[in-house]
């Protein structure tokens, strides 16, 4: 819209804000009215999501009438960033529900399997953070010099956006997730993923003062929503067999040593930090040892 010039910028940012919230309550509406007609695992995603989405269009609605509307900057924290964040919170359950509900009566050897691909993506989770923030994240947030509730609310979008990506991902390489419930993993996660990337490049493109945000931060905004919907509307062609069931406990080399890879890459970035002379700040301190 912008490149086009057809709008203006005050038209440009009606128009693009109310697509995002169309698009949000599209999804949480979708996902509700098709939780009515499934069950188990399939009705469980559904209603997290339907929620999640409901929060988040609340927070797309507070952050558009501030922009459109009011001649004031929208605070930080605010009743926007609670909205926001509900929908990573209910998304996490969702995306672990595709594979920890049809497990639950499975025995201890699955049950011992979720503890490992919890922990694993634990790790990956830290380490990646620890990458961010070494690399750049940290230099914006502590240039800020932001009070203890901004701070929290500046890492809280990065973070949940990395833990979004790394369980899809971990989700869809693991093939834990039964066959039948793929094609709703896939659509969900693309969705997830698309908003955790523009949430992920606005958060820092505000956090480091840029004087414009280009049309395209946008895109996943309203193309995340619109995957969830799609998502919500795909349905199974038959349950998992227990055939299917048992083949999850069959563990990979490969993605156990994964987490691993990772922990080596952070403990060289931060070797290397202080063979510099950089400082490590409390909260990269942290989480490494966290990890």
């Amino acid at each position: 819209l912008d490149s086009s010039g057809v709008l203006s910028g005050g038209g440009e940012v009606i128009v693009d804000d109310s697509a995002q919230l169309v698009a949000g309550l599209s999804a949480a509406t979708l996902c509700w009215w098709t939780s009515r007609r499934v069950a188990g695992v399939e009705r469980t995603w559904r209603r997290l999501m339907a929620v999640g989405m409901l929060g988040w269009s609340i927070g797309q609605a507070f952050w558009s009438w501030y922009q459109i509307f009011s001649d004031t900057p929208l605070p930080s924290p605010s009743i926007a960033d609670i909205g926001y964040l509900t929908m990573p919170v209910l998304a996490l359950p969702a995306l672990l529900a595709l594979d920890i509900e049809p497990l639950r009566n499975s025995g201890h050897v699955l049950h011992r399997d979720r503890l490992v691909f919890s922990l694993d993506g634990a790790m990956v989770v830290g380490s990646l953070f620890i990458l961010t923030w070494a690399t750049s994240l940290g230099a914006v947030v502590n240039a800020e010099s932001p009070s203890v509730p901004a701070l929290a609310v500046a890492i809280a979008y990065p973070l949940t956006d990395l833990i979004l990506v790394v369980i899809v991902v971990l989700l869809i390489a693991t093939g834990r997730v039964p066959r039948q419930l793929r094609p709703q993993l896939w659509l969900l996660g693309s969705g997830l993923v698309a908003i955790s990337v523009s949430d992920s490049i606005f958060a820092y493109l505000v956090s480091s003062a840029a004087d414009e945000m280009p049309p395209l931060t946008n895109a996943g905004f309203i193309a995340g929503p619109v995957l969830i919907a799609v998502a919500a509307l795909t349905t199974t062609d038959g349950w998992p067999t227990a055939r299917h069931l048992r083949q999850r406990v069959v563990v990979d080399r490969a993605h156990l040593l994964l987490p691993y890879g990772l922990v080596t890459l952070t403990g060289a970035v931060v070797a290397g930090q202080l063979a510099l002379g950089s400082r490590i700040d409390p909260l990269e301190a942290t989480v490494a040892g966290v990890v």
